[in-house]
């Protein structure tokens, strides 16, 4: 009986693995650098004054939403509906026509 080769019976040689434990402020980048924008954004706002929100007036709402409903409501017809209204009408009008010429019809008698 033969032999294998020695290659193929040899285990794989591991390599180690380094673990780095992340915290929550050393943002995304394992060396640590992730959060240097925050801090120094931090030191900033420190320095700001608080923005001093006015309070909104009754009237100021309401001159508001009468803007943007004036805005979003039609403000007149366009051409398609005034096309489409004259269309009926002529077809209501013909309609009529037609009845009133019957009715006359029918009054009249006709001899054989």
């Amino acid at each position: 009986m033969w032999q294998l080769p020695t290659l193929l019976l040899r285990d794989r040689i591991l390599r180690p693995v380094k673990v780095v434990a992340t915290t929550p402020s050393s943002g995304s980048r394992p060396d640590g650098q992730g959060n240097n924008n925050n801090k120094k954004n931090n030191n900033k706002d420190r320095f700001k004054k608080p923005v001093i929100k006015q309070e909104v007036s009754e009237e100021d709402v309401a001159k508001q939403v009468k803007e943007t409903l004036a805005r979003l409501t039609t403000k007149g017809k366009n051409k398609t509906s005034k096309y489409r209204k004259e269309k009926r009408e002529m077809a209501s009008n013909r309609m009529q026509e037609l009845e009133d010429q019957e009715m006359a019809e029918s009054k009249v008698l006709k001899l054989d």
